[in-house]
This record gives structure tokens, C-alpha cells and sequence, in this order.
């Protein structure tokens, strides 16, 4: 409920500046004139809920794979359409475990995983487990508003697609063995301008990895993917007009 109560917040904050733009004129940014990385230099800081889709997780309700997560990106934009960020976000995901899968940490098969160790034990011999990782990408992503538009500035509301690759670092925790993955990352936000330093942001990403990254390999999938819906704000370093 926090969660929805921050995103209408969020949006009726822009519908308050967009009326006030409406009477000042923002000053436009002149579409010849060229600037350093450094003029767009940003934090962008967001949080909100995050689930893992597993042939295995699957089977729980959506309500029992939900689990909080952040991330903080440094980025900047290299001209008005295009730019480039650092994005770091980790957490703990809810996974499970059926009599299908296998252990990759001992190769002797499910009923020596040492994950079972630490959890409980369902009566069909499955069980819920928890993986503890962080998540470093590097991502291009394009101003969709200055794509399609003539104007080349700061628009009130815009879309904004990501794209990167990273390296997915999961920590050993509670029989989940420790190992690096490469990971595939995809993204899109919505930015809502507040001011020339700050923008408020809703924001969707999918990461996909390999299937074994959680120590274990469920299924006949090849790849696991990780999905998040956040809310938050992207802080400028200098003024943006």
C-alpha cells in the first residue's frame, strides 16, 4: 500500500509542475549547442518489488515470490537522445526447489542439495529457498520524447528503454554455493520532471541469467529471469533546462 501511495504521489507532484509549466515558459535548450557528459551528470535512486520467474518458482503464488529490492545508477547523457549509466541493485530473491531439480554443488542429485539444511521441507519433498545477490550493469538507453520530437530539450514527461549487460554476483547463503553470472539486463522508465535537478521515475526492468544461477539447474529452461517494478527520483548534479 506504501508502495502505490509513493507512485500516486509521485504522478500528482508532475500533474502539479506540468500545470505550472503550462504558465512559465521553461527556457528550451538550444538544439545546436553541444555539452560535456559532465553538464548531465546523475544519481538515480529507486526502490520497489522484485520476482523471480523460475520453471520452479512458478508453482508459488505471486503474493509469496514478492521481495524488496534497490538500486542506485550513476549516468549521464552524451547528447539529447542518447546516454549511458553504472547500475548496481541487489537484494534476496524467493526461489523453490521441486523433486525435479537437481543439485549443481554436489552433482549427487536432489536429496543431497545442502540447501536442505536450512530450509523446511514440504510434505511433496519441495521447498522455498532464498537467494542473496547483487547486480552491476552497464546500459545505453534513448530519449524517446527527443527521438520522435523536433525539439531536442528537457520535456516534461518521457520514456525512456534501457539496454546493458553486468555481472550478477550471487553470495554463498544457506547451501546457495557463491558464483558470478553474466546477466542481460532490459529496462524502461517513465520520467516526470519536477524541476531542472530532480525527476520523478516509475520504472519496469527484467534481467535474465542462466538457469543454474542459483545453484541448481530447474527445469528445461536455459535462462531464469528476475523482474522488478520500482518508484524514485533521478537527482541531476547541475541544473537541466
Amino acid at each position: 500500500m506504501k508502495y502505490i501511495l509513493l507512485m500516486i504521489a509521485g504522478f500528482l507532484a508532475c500533474q502539479i509542475v506540468w500545470a505550472q509549466s503550462e504558465k512559465t515558459e521553461i527556457p528550451e535548450t538550444d538544439t545546436s549547442e553541444s555539452f560535456s557528459v559532465f553538464d548531465k551528470l546523475y544519481l538515480e535512486l529507486a526502490g520497489g518489488s522484485q520476482i523471480l520467474f523460475s520453471q520452479d518458482a512458478d508453482i508459488l503464488k505471486i503474493k509469496d515470490r514478492l521481495t524488496p529490492h534497490a538500486f542506485l545508477s550513476l549516468g549521464t547523457w552524451f547528447s539529447h537522445s542518447f546516454g549511458v549509466e553504472l547500475n548496481v541493485q541487489g537484494a534476496m530473491l524467493n526461489g523453490f526447489t521441486s523433486l525435479e531439480s537437481m543439485s549443481n554443488t554436489s552433482g549427487e542429485g536432489f536429496a543431497d542439495d545442502p540447501v536442505r539444511d536450512y530450509v523446511t521441507i514440504r510434505p511433496d519433498g519441495s521447498y522455498r529457498h532464498f537467494v542473496k545477490y547483487t547486480n552491476a550493469s552497464v546500459n545505453l538507453f534513448a530519449s524517446m520524447a527527443n527521438l520522435f520530437s523536433r525539439k531536442k530539450k528537457e520535456h516534461q514527461f518521457d520514456l525512456i528503454p534501457s539496454a546493458g549487460v553486468g555481472l550478477m554476483h550471487v553470495f554463498e547463503y544457506k547451501g546457495i554455493p557463491e558464483n558470478d553470472f553474466l546477466s542481460y539486463n532490459f529496462g524502461a522508465s517513465v520520467n516526470c520532471r519536477i524541476s531542472p535537478r530532480l525527476k520523478f521515475i516509475l520504472k519496469g526492468k527484467g534481467i535474465m541469467v542462466p538457469n543454474e544461477f542459483e545453484g541448481r539447474d530447474a527445469g528445461d529452461n536455459a535462462y531464469d529471469w528476475i523482474g522488478s517494478l520500482d518508484a524514485g527520483f533521478v537527482w541531476y548534479l547541475r541544473a537541466v533546462n
